[in-house]
Parts: C-alpha cells; structure tokens; sequence
C-alpha cells in the first residue's frame, strides 16, 4: 500500500517563504523562480490560491512558474508561495528569474533554509535569514527596506546591493570572509557595519553614494587588504539623492570625473593610490 506523500514533510523540513502583493494594473503577473536543491528528493509547492502540489524533482535544479490572474485591479492582494522539502533535504541556491509586472515580494522568509549557498533577489521589502547563515554569494537589486540585517552570514564572500533606494544602514558584523562588496546606486546608505578583522578587497560604488565617514572605514579596511575601489558610475554632486555633506568633496570628484579615474588600487603600504587610467593621487 502506497505512503501518502505528505508523511515525507515534517517540522524538520526546510520551507521558504515569499509573500506577494499585488500593485495596481488590468494584467496578471508571472512568476518564475529557479530554485536548487538536493536532487531525488520530494517537494512541496503552494503558490496561495489554489492546492498544494507534491512531486520529486530528480535534478539539482527545479524552475517553478506561476501566472496570478487580475483579481484586483486596485492592487493590495496578497499570496504567499510556501516552496517545502521532504525533511533531510537541503535547498541550495534561489534566483528571480525576471522581473515582476504588478507583483511585489513584501517578505521573504529564509529563516528555514540554513543551507542555502546564494540568493538573487529583487524588490522585496523584508528579508529573514538563519541566525547562522551558509549563504556565500547575495545579490539584491531594489531592496526597498531601511535596513538590513545580514549578521548570521558568517560565509558571506561576495555581496551586492544595488539601486536600494530607501537602504541606509547594512549589518555584516560577522561577515569576516566577505571579498566583494557592490553598493551602486544605493545613494542613501550611511552605515556599513564590517568585523574588526574582514577580507574585502573589492568596493564597488557611485561617487558622492556614500558618506565620507563610511567610505574612509571602508578603505580603511581595503588598505590593509591591498585592495581596490571600483567606481561604476559617476554621480554629480547636484544629482537627486546626493549627500549634501559631499558637497564640499566636489572639486576632488570632479577632478575623478575629468581623469576618468574607474579603478584606484591601494599599494602594499597604503600610503598612495594609484589609478589605472594612469593619474596618481596622494591618499587624502
């Protein structure tokens, strides 16, 4: 006599959570999420309007796709995705496949998947990790929360949050192995909390996105690492969401700007910077 499937889910079972929040529009959303986990193993998927399915995905990577009709054209319609595995198993990585038309992610609950290795992401409002986090890789684009709180990422290497708006303050304290930290456009974030002892090595930044107070900690750290900055994108002075407090920094950045300064890379000293378009600067 065949077991029903639901006795392969326990409490022990890692879930992540997402919940949806539809916006204003006359069309349906799509949703579509690559999810990997251990292979050969039992899932459980429940989108939040319609029953929960159960099958066996038999390859490490498992594509889930969903289409959200119209229900309210008003927007303020809310489903949570619960994506479940059998207990035992473990999930992997998670990346938004595309970009979400009228659908909003207002949480995303990763606080049973402490196995996860990385996660790319896109407009949510609220992430929930482990309290001991296994994620290396995490790329977020258009986190419209104030704050983010990333102190259970002990293994964090590499960390990308881009085009946050609304984000000001970012908590690594524990992310000693972090190497590459991309901050673009994310022109109001003040504070960036980092272990005493941390291996970043990479900057990614805008000019005039960063405080000078958080900027000299940060090189402060990419000094002792020899390391680089890497500025992407030039932001003038006068540009919507500069820090005013830049603004007496204005004739060194616009002097960046002039030469073309992308890159600076810090000497085995610390004591110059040394650019690759070729200009040299003091360190200030």
């Amino acid at each position: 006599m065949n077991q029903p499937l639901d006795m392969y889910f326990g409490p022990q079972s890692e879930r992540i959570l997402i919940d949806f929040v539809t916006s204003e529009g006359y069309c349906g959303s799509n949703v579509a999420i690559e999810v990997e986990a251990d292979p050969n193993t039992y899932v459980r998927v429940s989108w939040g309007d319609a029953p929960a399915k159960i099958c066996q995905h038999y390859t490490q990577s498992l594509q889930l796709t969903h289409s959200y009709p119209s229900y309210n054209q008003g927007g303020g319609m809310r489903f949570t995705l619960c994506i479940e595995l059998e207990e035992g198993a473990h999930f992997i990585g998670l990346k938004m496949k595309e970009r979400m038309m009228y659908l909003d992610t207002s949480r995303l609950d990763l606080s049973h998947c402490p196995h996860l290795r990385y996660l790319q992401y896109q407009k949510v409002e609220e992430l929930h990790l482990p309290k001991r986090s296994m994620l290396t890789d995490l790329k977020l684009r258009e986190y419209r929360g104030t704050h983010l709180d990333l102190s259970g990422a002990y293994d964090l290497e590499t960390f990308a949050c881009t085009y946050c708006g609304a984000l000001q303050q970012i908590d690594l304290s524990h992310s000693a192995k972090l190497y590459t930290l991309d901050v673009c456009y994310s022109v109001h974030l003040h504070t960036i909390k980092l272990p005493n002892r941390c291996n970043l090595s990479e900057l990614k930044y805008n000019v005039l996105a960063l405080k000078p107070t958080t900027l000299e900690y940060l090189r402060t750290i990419l000094c002792s690492n020899k390391g680089e900055e890497v500025i992407e994108i030039f932001l003038s002075y006068r540009a919507p969401g500069a820090d005013p407090d830049l603004r007496a920094h204005k004739d060194l950045y616009e002097q960046l700007v002039q030469q073309k300064v992308r890159r600076i890379k810090y000497d085995s000293g610390g004591g110059s910077i040394t650019t690759v378009e070729d200009a040299l600067y003091k360190k200030l």
